[in-house]
């Protein structure tokens, strides 16, 4: 332990040659306080240590045996100090989602109950829908056939479509909300959807390119390919801030309460009375 270590004190190391290229974490005496991505010039910049501190040497090591597939769980102290209550448990329920990988769009925010589900999914693919989108695409659009997209599922939960754009809005049985797992299996048929994207004739690719193409196009080539992709339905529970009038309806919603209706900030990981759009080229 370094001698007169204060609960300030802040140590960083750095893994190089990752597949995610170099990688930096950050520790105090309470555990990890942050991991995450350097460029060159930083670790030029930067002083950094890699055994300047146990924990340090302990994360270092198991993120290299994490790279090259040696290991899926971590056993490490996490700091959490800094963070708000609502990310705390954020926090709290990501550290409970078993390996695998997940897909979550950028401008969407969850409250805890909406990952609660997706963990307690036992399947290899499990995609979160919202059952009660209508209400919120109501509130957000003149005219909410305008974004909404397909959906159906069949009886054992599967969904059967999703993405295209539909004129009932009747037929859509719950909303993609942009929150989703893939492990084991599910993972290499993610792998073997997006490398036969394009190959087939799709109605996706008369509007966009394989280079624009969205997750629900490469979802639903899954689907298509036989692979079973299983709804985790969800009722609310989350914000999608897409545009600047979406922003500024939300700011004015927090402002006065009203934004309960569709997502509770102070909400519990139980779901007492809310992470995510992009291009599949990035996954």
């Amino acid at each position: 332990m370094p001698e007169h270590e204060s609960a300030s004190s802040v140590y960083s190391g750095v893994l190089h040659d990752t597949p995610a290229g170099a990688v930096a974490v950050w520790v105090t005496r309470n555990g990890v306080r942050r991991i995450g991505a350097v460029t060159p010039e930083m670790i030029a910049d930067g002083n950094w240590d890699g055994d300047g501190h146990p924990t340090l040497r302990v994360a270092l090591h198991q993120l290299d045996q994490y790279f090259t597939r040696r290991r899926k769980r971590f056993h490490l102290p996490l700091d959490f100090s800094g963070a708000t209550e609502f990310q705390r448990r954020i926090f709290e329920r990501l550290i409970d989602i078993p390996y695998g990988r997940i897909v979550s769009y950028g401008d969407i925010a969850y409250e805890p109950r909406v990952l609660s589900a997706l963990v307690e999914s036992a399947h290899e693919v499990s995609v979160v829908v919202d059952r009660n989108w209508r209400a919120y695409w109501e509130h957000r659009f003149a005219d909410p056939l305008e974004d909404a997209e397909s959906l159906a599922m069949n009886g054992a939960g599967c969904i059967t479509d999703i993405g295209s754009p539909v004129s009932d809005i009747g037929t859509i049985e719950a909303q993609y909300i942009g929150l989703m797992r893939f492990r084991g299996a599910g993972v290499e048929a993610l792998k073997a959807a997006r490398a036969h994207l394009a190959t087939v004739s799709r109605p996706w690719m008369e509007k966009r390119t394989l280079a624009n193409a969205y997750m629900t196009d490469v979802l639903m080539e899954m689907i298509q390919m036989g692979c079973a992709v299983r709804a985790v339905p969800v009722d609310g529970g989350w914000l999608e801030i897409d545009t600047v009038e979406d922003y500024e309806t939300a700011a004015a919603m927090i402002a006065d309460g009203t934004i309960t209706r569709f997502f509770d900030p102070a909400a519990g990981p139980g779901g007492e009375p809310a992470l995510p759009r992009q291009r599949i080229s990035e996954v």
